[in-house]
């Protein structure tokens, strides 16, 4: 069930920022998307630094976005991408046990962490006073 936005109107969940959920998910899901094309780039040989890199990816996605559901969401959906294109070739997704358990939930704890990283930092600069760009 869809949650009313906090000025009324019942247009779907807004995150933290006031981007609506929709929208944060397809970012992420892009910001995903970006980052295999970016690791497929990477030497072959190292899977664990491709895999990295998309940890960090979804971080910055968490980061940005300071939403959980939006955090969590593209970690997973950066597994099946890792899964697919990353550790596989050709969008083949299989199941390699404890290894893609791990990466799993690798991926969404680097979600998460993006997350208390941006929650962090806004709280800091709240604290401080900064009241954003053009104010």
């Amino acid at each position: 069930m869809l949650q009313a936005r906090r000025d009324g109107s019942p247009h779907g969940r807004v995150g933290s920022r006031g981007t609506p959920l929709g929208v944060g998910l397809a970012i992420g899901a892009l910001a995903v998307v970006a980052g295999t094309v970016v690791v497929s780039q990477l030497p072959a040989g190292g899977v664990w630094l491709r895999l990295a890199v998309l940890m960090v990816v979804v971080a910055g996605i968490g980061v940005v976005s300071r939403d959980w559901i939006v955090a969590v969401v593209s970690g997973v959906i950066a597994f099946f991408f890792a899964d697919g294109f990353v550790e596989n070739t050709m969008a083949v997704l299989s199941w390699h046990g404890l290894r893609d358990l791990v990466l799993l939930v690798g991926l969404v704890v680097a979600g998460v962490a993006g997350v208390v990283v941006g929650e962090t930092r806004a709280f800091v600069l709240a604290r401080r006073g900064y009241r954003g760009a053009g104010s």
